[in-house]
């Protein structure tokens, strides 16, 4: 272990700060089944959109997750076709 460099950690309180900002960011964000009964459509439908890019989400590993202000801007581009 000669050499190495020990990792430098955030402050406890910068951390702490981060993480309820993270949180707080995260229970905005509303889920493929809340957004499928929202637009009243199955999730598979949700699905498409997403795929096609009619629908923006935002990607944290295999979960999808949409914030209010896409599904408004998405529901205002959908109602003007």
């Amino acid at each position: 272990m000669v050499g190495e460099q020990k990792k430098k950690r955030a402050p406890q309180g910068e951390a702490l700060t981060r993480r309820k900002t993270e949180v707080a960011a995260a229970s905005r964000l509303l889920t493929k089944i809340q957004v499928a009964d929202l637009m009243g459509v199955s999730w598979r439908t949700v699905n498409r959109w997403v795929a096609s890019g009619k629908l923006k989400a935002v990607r944290a590993g295999r979960v999808l997750r949409f914030e209010p202000s896409e599904l408004e801007k998405f529901k205002a581009r959908s109602s003007t076709c």
